[in-house]
């Protein structure tokens, strides 16, 4: 009995997914890590959590995600994970906005441009990751 082989376009986008979600994963780490490598421009308290608790959890969802991914790969019909990069896309839209949100506690400059950024591109790279597990379960 001979098994099909995945098509080119799907083992392509899985593989693109992957990375999106691995790269949005990185995103979480750099969110998490910033108000301590950006020491001084950051305030203590709601804007120094919301980057902590928003980064581990684009990271780990980022990292189920990849994980949901290769599973799919491997198994064509593994379903687990594919709300994973839309709660990482959502937590990447906080990321995003929480600068105007919490106006006045996060300093301008750096800190708020470097939430903007690293938020706007985890949602983008986790709603991917999200998108292409929701069209293959």
């Amino acid at each position: 009995m001979a098994t099909e082989q995945p098509s080119t376009v799907t083992t392509e986008s899985g593989s693109l997914a992957k990375w999106a979600s691995w790269l949005a994963g990185l995103v979480g780490l750099w969110v998490l890590a910033s108000p301590f490598v950006l020491s001084g421009e950051i305030a203590e308290g709601t804007p120094l959590w919301s980057n902590v608790v928003g980064g581990l959890a684009i990271l780990i969802l980022a990292a189920y995600g990849a994980y949901a991914i290769r599973s799919l790969a491997e198994t064509a019909t593994n379903t687990a994970g594919e709300w994973s990069g839309w709660i990482a896309a959502i937590a990447g839209l906080w990321i995003a906005v929480s600068p105007f949100v919490l106006s006045g506690e996060i300093a301008e400059g750096t800190v708020m441009w470097s939430n903007v950024g690293g938020g706007v591109i985890a949602l983008v790279l986790a709603a991917y990751a999200g998108y292409f597990l929701q069209q293959r379960s």
